[in-house]
């Protein structure tokens, strides 16, 4: 009986894969195979009761990339933290001789971060000079997201004309007020049909030396862990029957196959492209910090108005609007924080850990 179940669980996990790929393909001109879904992560029942489900061995050597940051002075002005410019849009490797890779500059870092705030007044008579926030972007691109699927886009918003769209979306007078002073703001959209996604980053994963054991298996592992059924944006009748269905028959099948061995969380699209976009608009917020920017991070608004405003699809949602630029007054002391040791633990949940610094 246990075997038959497994059985079960690894028919409904292939049809999943299988389903996800090739609505993909129909609806992209995707080129993806559905054979690559023959090795799901369950794809195997092993005779050994013991050991009924085996996943499938993955040999990735984790890519090196170059990061070398410098300081223009020794001041401890934190808006002298440079990086070297980037001449090129794919990073360069570092020495594959070099055993370890030296520890970059913490102290301009801590004070990086703590020099972030959230600003209340921003300086509306000066604009941003050129290069800086593209400087900023072009950091949040390096941020980390699951699979490496960037299942996000940033809007930013700098005419007079689209701010004032914007503010109208905003709840409550302090916000509109920071939309309207800020010479930018930056709306992060979540891609919740992230899918549409996966012959390109199937692509670069293969060009940075991925083996075909990984490249294989990622369209099933993103289907898995993304939620990642919405394929059809532009029919949502269908797209909703298909996501209906494919959601209920993941769920079961990994219930099944979680009484056995381990499995992936089960989220809603929206809740897995919110989680990785706030990767990329934290990194934002602390390369704009350390180029001399104020920011204010806001999360007050009327997404139907925003969409209207910006011509956001119906696919996108939005976590998060960053507003950018020079503040009026000094630095104020940062907010207080909860003690660390209700915030970190060790080991077990409740346990605290030991030692953390209060900044």
């Amino acid at each position: 009986n246990i075997i038959f179940i497994a059985k079960v669980v690894i028919v409904c996990d292939n049809l999943i894969g299988i389903m996800n790929i090739s609505i993909m393909s129909f609806a992209h001109g995707s080129r993806l195979d559905v054979r690559q879904c023959e090795r799901g992560p369950w794809n195997s029942v092993r005779k050994n009761r013991t050991k009924l489900i085996q996943y499938p061995v993955i040999k990735h050597s984790p890519i090196k990339w170059s990061a070398v940051p410098t300081r223009a002075s020794t001041s401890d002005d934190h808006t002298n933290i440079v990086t070297t410019p980037v001449t090129s849009s794919k990073p360069q490797p570092l020495d594959s001789t070099a055993k370890t890779v030296e520890p970059l500059d913490g102290e301009a870092f801590t004070r990086v971060v703590l020099a972030r705030r959230t600003e209340r007044v921003f300086d509306s008579t000066r604009s941003i000079p050129n290069g800086v926030l593209e400087k900023c972007l072009g950091l949040a691109a390096r941020a980390p997201t699951s699979f490496n699927m960037q299942p996000y886009v940033a809007i930013v918003v700098d005419s007079a004309e689209k701010k004032l769209e914007l503010s109208k979306a905003m709840l409550g007078e302090g916000n509109i007020q920071q939309i309207l002073a800020a010479p930018v703001s930056v709306v992060f959209c979540a891609n919740n049909s992230c899918m549409s996604l996966l012959p390109k980053v199937v692509q670069m994963a293969k060009e940075d030396g991925a083996p075909e054991a990984f490249t294989s298996v990622l369209p099933l592992y993103v289907g898995l862990f993304s939620g990642g059924f919405n394929f059809l944006p532009k029919i949502p009748i269908i797209n909703s029957i298909i996501s209906f269905f494919a959601r209920i028959i993941r769920k079961v099948a990994l219930a099944i196959a979680g009484i056995f061995v381990p499995v992936p969380p089960t989220p809603a699209p929206e809740t897995w492209s919110h989680k990785n976009t706030t990767f990329p608009a934290t990194v934002f917020m602390l390369a704009a910090t350390a180029l001399g920017l104020a920011t204010r991070a806001m999360e007050g608004f009327h997404p139907p108005r925003l969409r209207r405003a910006l011509g956001i699809p119906s696919n996108y949602s939005i976590p998060v609007i960053v507003s950018v630029g020079y503040s009026v007054d000094p630095p104020a002391a940062g907010s207080q924080r909860l003690p660390p040791e209700e915030l970190f633990y060790t080991n077990h949940f409740g346990t605290p850990f030991q030692g953390v610094p209060v900044y």
